[in-house]
């Protein structure tokens, strides 16, 4: 065993950097160009791993109140649903996520406020050419837009059907159906 991690050691010095590698100025600038172009690219799905949906802006729908509030901090606006007690809101500007009791029902993301959602870690802009990108072909399509499932967690976009815009996002779990 100890062989082994100092072979490892040894190979780690030879293949790392000098520290006194330094960029010069003109490749700096390459660089910094190329990552700039990179992150303008339109998202394309063929280049990444498949969107499992098991988070929407790094929330689960097994997260609880203690998790949403560790992750997303103190809310906007906690609210309570005058007719059925057992649901909460909370609302941030992007978004707000509902609870039952101290499961979340569903998240709905705020598609004028949030430029970009990220799904499974991956950002994207919030527009519906983007999403279905990396999304793909909708599982189901409906009067009022399109549901992406992936095992029981289902997104679906929101579209006017008159203006073909995005109005909203959901985020929930098929037994919530």
């Amino acid at each position: 065993m100890e062989i082994i991690v100092i072979i490892g050691y040894l190979l780690n010095a030879i293949f790392m950097p000098s520290p006194s590698y330094s960029m010069s100025p003109g490749a700096a600038d390459q660089a910094a160009s190329s990552t700039a172009m990179l992150a303008s690219m339109p998202v394309n799905q063929t280049e990444m791993q498949p969107i499992t949906l098991s988070t929407i802006n790094d929330i689960s729908l097994y997260d609880d109140v203690f998790s949403l509030l560790e992750k997303k901090g103190i809310p906007d606006r906690i609210a309570s649903d005058p007719y059925l007690q057992e649901y909460t809101s909370y609302e941030y500007a992007d978004m707000t996520v509902i609870f039952n009791e101290d499961a979340i029902e569903y998240i709905e993301i705020n598609t004028e406020a949030a430029g970009t959602v990220y799904l499974d870690q991956l950002e994207v802009p919030v527009t519906i050419k983007d999403l279905t990108n990396v999304l793909g072909k909708p599982d189901f399509e409906a009067e009022d837009g399109l549901v992406f499932q992936r095992k029981d967690a289902l997104l679906k976009l929101f579209i006017n059907p008159n203006t073909k815009e995005l109005e909203s996002i959901a985020y929930y779990h098929i037994a919530s159906t």
